[in-house]
């Protein structure tokens, strides 16, 4: 099972679906599909990227048949740090295989259906489908009571006020 994420260039929206068949298998990063193979009749697509059921990202400049760890300074698979170091990170070739889980398509040329007709979202809610919100309470019923805070150490030390006319008594030992 393959995940297609098609993304439509004119409104900015991608749009999600599963095939059991992967409709790209043998097929390099870059190359421009059909888009008849999986329901989508008069689109042109290109594949812009992919991912193995592992997660690894494929590399369009990696030709290889298995994983590699070769050494990147920028591109696919690796996040710029500020110093611009040299890392290694794991790849897949650039040729989509059957462990292939993730396919990334960009629509090219449009056909007669809208994309949005096809893959939109299928539920439709009517008036009676809605269902019933909870109850709210009365607004003197929800005020809720401020957080009791610790006093300051400052404000334990206060002493009482002292009394005017008489004198501080001194405690001798």
């Amino acid at each position: 099972m393959v995940k297609l994420v098609i993304n439509d260039v004119k409104t900015g929206k991608a749009y999600q679906t599963e095939e059991e068949v992967n409709p790209f298998t043998g097929v390099r990063l870059g190359k421009k599909v059909d888009g008849s193979a999986f329901g989508l009749k008069g689109y042109e697509l290109q594949i812009t990227g992919a991912s193995d059921q592992c997660g690894f990202p494929l590399r369009c400049d990696l030709k290889a048949t298995t994983r590699k760890k070769p050494l990147f300074v920028q591109g696919v698979g690796l996040r710029i740090n500020a110093r611009n170091d040299r890392q290694r990170k794991t790849v897949c070739p650039n040729d989509i295989k059957e462990n292939t889980s993730q396919v990334n398509l960009k629509v090219l040329t449009y056909g007669d259906k809208k994309l949005e007709d096809v893959y939109g979202k299928k539920e439709d809610k009517s008036e009676g489908d809605e269902q019933p919100k909870a109850e709210e309470k009365p607004k003197e019923e929800v005020t809720a009571k401020p957080a009791e805070k610790e006093a300051p150490r400052a404000e334990e030390k206060k002493e009482a006020p002292k009394e005017e006319g008489k004198p501080e008594e001194k405690k001798d030992k």
